[in-house]
Formats: C-alpha cells, structure tokens, sequence
C-alpha cells in the first residue's frame, strides 16, 4: 500500500511529504488520531517560512484529497 503512495505531492500552494509517525497527532481533516508507526502527509505552505514547517498541518493518506480541496475552494480557484 505504501509502495503506491507519493512521497511528494505539491498542490494549490502546498507541499504535503509522506511520513511515518513516531508519536500520536491529530489529523487536521477528520480529527481522529494518526496513531504511531502509521503513514501520513506532512503539508507545508510553499515559501512559508520557519512557521509552516515548525507546525505542519498532518493529514491522514486517505484525507489528502479532501484537504486539497478545501484548500482549492478557499483560495476562489
């Protein structure tokens, strides 16, 4: 499964890295847990600065799209 996922993906502004996680976070899309040792996006605002890539968003793999595109109806696109 992991095989088939991106491990970059830049969209609308964002750059979203695939991670394994070694602690416990919320997924900023559905808020359930990304538990520890799973896979999930790390997005980052593109030219950001220190502040976005201090305090990623995390989302799971299968909430990207529908990040993406709340991001995309946000921005008027």
């Amino acid at each position: 499964m992991i095989a088939s996922l991106p491990t970059r993906i830049a969209r609308n502004g964002r750059i979203a890295q695939l991670i394994r996680a070694r602690v416990n976070h919320r997924c900023c899309v559905c808020q359930e847990y990304i538990e520890e040792r799973d896979y999930y996006y790390s997005v980052v605002v593109g030219g950001g600065g220190l502040g976005s890539i201090k305090f990623p968003e995390r989302v799971h793999t299968y909430c990207l799209e529908k990040y993406f595109d709340h991001i995309r109806r946000s921005q008027g696109f």
